[in-house]
């Protein structure tokens, strides 16, 4: 797991114009093509930094980090805490 949350994720827009390098969650670097920026329209690097943004983020966390801990044990305690009766008949405090 270390190998891959703890080292450095770069990303570039589709268009080429934008770069964004994270790590651990942190951006760490957003790198925009100066020329591109004198012609391009507003929408369109507003574009191109949300899909470097997006694809940082989508790609800084293993998928299956980000939907937290799993596990049979979790899983039940979960469905008890959304059932506070049950929960406490489980654990004596309810006939």
């Amino acid at each position: 797991m270390t190998e891959v949350v703890d080292r450095p994720t770069t990303m570039e827009s589709r268009g080429g114009h934008v770069r964004g390098t994270i790590h651990r969650g942190r951006v760490l670097d957003l790198e925009v093509d100066p020329a591109w920026t004198h012609s391009a329209r507003v929408t369109e690097m507003q574009q191109e930094f949300l899909e470097v943004l997006r694809n940082l983020r989508a790609h800084s966390v293993p998928t299956d980090l980000a939907q937290g801990p799993q596990s049979p044990a979790i899983t039940e305690l979960t469905a008890l805490v959304s059932d506070p009766n049950t929960l406490l008949r489980r654990v004596g405090l309810l006939p």
